[in-house]
């Protein structure tokens, strides 16, 4: 299920040598368990046209970083948001259509005055996600 959501219960059952209604028995177990929180779609994000990303990497003022990632968190170009332990307090990832609309961003994220210092990264290509 964690490479393609969308097989069916009964090439599950073959593969495993169980019948497809004790896989759907299992992986109701496992959803009702927290084991399974959601099915969810994996864009193939170089197959869109004008796509960019960068990653972010921010300085933030003591005490601050819960704050500004939770801040980061609800904006929609921002795909993720991490707390670290290093010469950086926060990582973000940005993803735009264009590199204008990165760069309105990034400076939209910038003018928070919790924030001391921002790098950014523009991603060339992934090769995994």
């Amino acid at each position: 299920l964690q490479m393609n959501a969308r097989i069916p219960f009964t090439t599950i059952g073959e593969q495993l040598g169980i019948s497809d209604a004790t896989v759907h028995f299992r992986v109701k177990k496992m959803r009702k368990a927290g084991i399974i929180e959601k099915y969810t779609v994996v864009v193939n994000k170089d197959t869109l046209r004008n796509h960019v990303s960068c990653y972010m990497f921010i300085n933030v003022k003591h005490g601050t970083a819960p704050n500004v990632s939770k801040q980061l968190a609800t904006n929609e170009h921002v795909s993720l948001v991490q707390e670290v332990h290093g010469p950086n307090d926060i990582i973000a990832k940005i993803e735009a259509p264009d590199l204008e609309e990165l760069r309105n961003i990034i400076v939209m994220i910038q003018k928070n005055v919790a924030i001391l210092e921002s790098k950014c990264l523009t991603v060339f290509k992934s090769w995994k996600e």
